[in-house]
């Protein structure tokens, strides 16, 4: 398949975007259950039924233009959740794992909140008003969930996210 056209564009990256969410829903019951903080393992959960919410709305998105979502795996997205997971299986300690979790919980969510601003920037060159709308109602729950991560961290850990402004 070429990609010639802004609309193709669209296509390509939200073909990239439902292999992204299909392996983030898919990792999600792992970082749940290893969770030990109540306040993380609830936002873990939430941010799990808004996985898959999103990618029943991306399905629709491409049913309702005809297109396939194709089979290509996001080696980005793969390669976080490898790399975030194999810390996770050698952390030491309850309070040291669920650090680990807010850390690689907040890199998948940075890279989903990308993924999701560029397909809504591009739908809505294309004129995709309505799947512009869905991708962005969907970027804006990213940064909530990304926000919540935070609190969570200062609040239960003592850890402040974000640096100096």
């Amino acid at each position: 398949m070429k990609i010639e056209t802004p609309t193709d564009i669209f296509f390509d990256q939200l073909r990239d975007l439902n292999s992204a969410l299909q392996q983030v829903a898919g990792t999600l019951p792992d970082l749940i259950g290893w969770s030990t903080a109540n306040d993380l393992r609830k936002r873990l959960e939430k941010y799990h039924e808004l996985i898959l919410s999103y990618l029943q709305e991306v399905s629709a998105i491409f049913e309702s233009h005809g297109e396939d979502s194709g089979n290509d795996k996001c080696k980005a997205i793969a390669g976080l959740i490898e790399g975030g997971n194999q810390h996770l299986e050698i952390a030491e300690g309850a309070v040291i794992r669920d650090l680990l979790l807010i850390a690689h919980s907040s890199r998948i969510g940075h890279y989903m909140l990308a993924a999701s601003r560029f397909a809504g920037g591009i739908a809505t060159t294309c004129g995709l008003v309505v799947e512009a709308d869905v991708i962005t109602e969907n970027s804006t729950a990213q940064i909530d969930f990304m926000d919540g991560l935070e609190h969570i961290a200062s609040k239960d850990f003592g850890v402040e996210i974000g640096g100096a402004n």
